[in-house]
């Protein structure tokens, strides 16, 4: 299916969809999730779970505990 056909059938603008499907969308309309939801439920059974996958930025990969420095630093 066309990002053109899903637009005109689902009634979420073209932009919007092109932004989505690049990965270059920063964030999604509670009104875009409900019309995906709305058209694809017309032939499937979806759920937001199936339309949305949280992923960690690769910025903040890092472990969320640091490792403690175990060496003891002398001042004598």
């Amino acid at each position: 299916m066309s990002l053109r056909r899903l637009a005109d059938e689902s009634s979420v603008s073209l932009s919007v969809l092109a932004a989505l499907h690049t990965g270059k969308s920063q964030r999604i309309d509670y009104t875009t999730i409900d019309h995906l939801l709305t058209y694809f439920n017309r032939y499937f059974l979806v759920t937001t779970d199936d339309l949305l996958n949280w992923e960690r930025a690769p910025e903040h990969n890092l472990p969320l505990y640091p490792k403690k420095d175990t060496q003891k630093t002398s001042y004598a």
